[in-house]
C-alpha cells in the first residue's frame, strides 16, 4: 500500500477530506474533524448516496460496504449484518471507534472478500482505482454475492473515460456506456439511475448508478 499521506494532522489516502468526512474530533488518531463551508449540506449529500443502498436492504441481510470512507454510511443500516472495509488503516480506526468493530482493512485494486454476502455496496468507489482493477473488482464482486444478490455502485459520470481534470484522487471515472459496459461484464440484470447535483464548490455534477443483480444461478 502507498505511504500514508497527513496534511495539516488529517489522515488522506485515496480521497480528498471531503471525501472522508471526519465528522467528529478523534483523539489518539492522525484526523481531525473535517472543517468546510456548509458542512450540513456537505454531510447530506455524502450520505444522501447511501440511501439508496438502504432502501435496497431487508433485515438479516449481510451487508459489504466497500469502500466504508470514515463509517458514516453505516448509521443508515439497521438490522442487518453490516460490514465496512476501506484500505485507509486510520480511517478504520476511525470508523471502530464510532460505529462499532464491524470494519477491517482491504483494497479495491486487490481485493480479498471472504465469505458471500447479500448486498454490496460500492459508493463513489470505482473512480479511485486505474481501470486495469475496475473489471477484475466487479468480477470479484460478482462472487462475493449470495445468488440473488445486488450490487449497489456509484461513479461521477465522465464526458471521456479516464483520469478526471479535475480531481487528482479520481483516477479512473467511466462515461455513461462504458459504465454500463462494465457492470455488462458479469451481470446481465442492471439497472442504470442518473442523477444531477450542484457540489459544495459550485461544480455540477451527474452521478451514475447501477443496481446489479446476480441471477439465482
Amino acid at each position: 500500500m502507498d505511504v500514508l499521506q497527513v496534511n495539516k494532522g488529517v489522515a488522506m489516502r485515496g480521497g480528498k477530506l471531503e471525501e472522508r468526512l471526519y465528522l467528529y474530533d478523534c483523539e489518539g488518531l492522525q484526523v481531525e474533524k473535517t472543517d468546510m463551508p456548509d458542512m450540513d449540506q456537505l454531510i447530506a449529500r455524502h450520505k444522501s448516496r447511501y440511501h439508496l443502498g438502504a432502501f435496497l436492504a431487508r433485515p438479516g441481510m449481510k451487508v459489504l460496504d466497500f469502500p466504508c470512507g470514515s463509517g458514516y454510511g453505516s448509521e443508515l443500516f439497521e438490522d442487518v449484518d453490516y460490514h465496512g472495509m476501506d484500505y485507509d488503516e486510520t480511517t478504520i480506526e476511525y470508523a471502530k471507534k464510532f460505529y462499532g468493530n464491524n470494519f477491517s482493512v482491504n483494497d479495491l485494486t486487490n481485493p480479498k472478500i471472504s465469505g458471500s454476502y447479500d448486498l454490496i455496496l460500492c459508493v463513489d468507489g470505482p473512480e479511485h482505482i486505474e481501470m486495469k482493477y475496475q473489471a477484475p473488482l466487479i468480477e470479484t464482486f460478482y462472487h462475493s454475492l449470495n445468488p440473488g444478490g445486488t450490487l449497489l455502485i456509484s461513479m461521477p459520470e465522465a464526458k471521456d473515460s479516464g483520469p478526471s481534470p479535475v480531481n487528482p484522487y479520481h483516477l479512473c471515472e467511466l462515461d455513461f456506456m462504458d459504465f454500463c459496459g462494465l457492470l455488462y461484464t458479469q451481470f446481465d440484470d442492471v439497472q442504470i439511475i442518473t442523477h444531477e447535483d450542484t457540489l459544495h464548490n459550485g461544480v455540477k455534477s451527474t452521478c451514475i448508478y447501477a443496481i446489479a443483480r446476480r441471477g439465482n444461478d
